[in-house]
């Protein structure tokens, strides 16, 4: 499980990050990034000032579910599905290959 780490980084320091942890699982597992994923609507969200905030003071962003589908994959992992929550986090779920 990572929780609220990967929005620090820009999208090679994820890359490598979920590589190293994709490596360190067995084949089946599941991977839970928990992070605020900014819709692809425009409704308003808080994940959309908390991104403006990252381009600010970090290297990092929030993401839409595309794009965490996409690193995941580019990473090595299977499908990818998001779990709303209450809050204004959501959890990205992936299987290790």
């Amino acid at each position: 499980m990572l929780k609220h780490i990967v929005h620090d980084w820009d999208d090679s320091n994820v890359l490598q990050i979920l590589r190293n942890v994709g490596a360190a699982m067995s084949g089946g597992a599941k991977l839970l990034v928990i992070e605020s994923v900014v819709p692809d609507d425009g409704r308003e969200h808080l994940s959309k000032m908390l991104d403006l905030e990252m381009l600010v003071v970090a290297t990092g962003r929030k993401r839409t579910a595309d794009e965490y589908a996409d690193l995941l994959r580019a990473a090595g992992f299977g499908d990818t599905r998001v779990i709303p929550t209450a809050g204004p986090t959501s959890i990205v779920e992936s299987e290790a290959a």
